[in-house]
This record gives C-alpha cells, structure tokens and sequence, in this order.
C-alpha cells in the first residue's frame, strides 16, 4: 500500500475508496516544471488516442505526459492548509 499526496488536483468528493485512479505525470519540457494529475479515466496516447495506464502518452504544447499505473483508493482524507491550498491524503494500492 502507498501513501499519495495531492495538493489541489481533484476535489476529494471526486475520490471514493474502491474507485480507481490513474496518475499522470505531466513535465513542461523548456521550463522542467512538473506536475502530478490523478485522472478518473486512463490517459490517452496523443497520436492514436488510446487508452495507456502505463507508459509515454505524447508531447503536446510542450507539456509531456507519462501514465504511471492504475491504483485502487483505500481511503481519503481532505485537509485545508494555512495557506489556503487543499491537501488530499489517501491511501492506494
């Protein structure tokens, strides 16, 4: 089981434990700024438009995106922090 920490992706109403989530880590490739986006659906590839859990999925804007698996959500806490920005814990497997 791993631990998962969100900061301002989905709204935790969005995530339910048994649901599925798929995580996609999204690189803007001039600035090297990355971001992790949890998905309810699996990305898809940017040419053929296939669904990918896990793997490259394209270049596009000069964001790259790569599906990083499928994980089932064990359970989820939502805490606001001091600066105002939403903190989502959960547990997945």
């Amino acid at each position: 089981m791993k631990t998962l920490t969100v900061y301002n992706s989905l709204d935790a109403a969005e995530l339910q434990p048994g649901q599925t989530i798929y995580p996609v880590r999204c690189v803007h490739v001039r600035t090297g700024n990355e971001q992790l986006e949890l998905r309810t659906q699996p990305g898809r590839t940017n040419l053929s438009h296939e669904s990918c859990v896990s793997g490259w999925l394209g270049t596009t804007n000069d964001v790259e995106a790569t599906a990083l698996g499928a994980y089932e959500v064990v359970s989820v806490r939502e805490r606001w922090l001091a600066d105002g920005r939403q903190r989502i814990d959960g547990k997945v497997r």
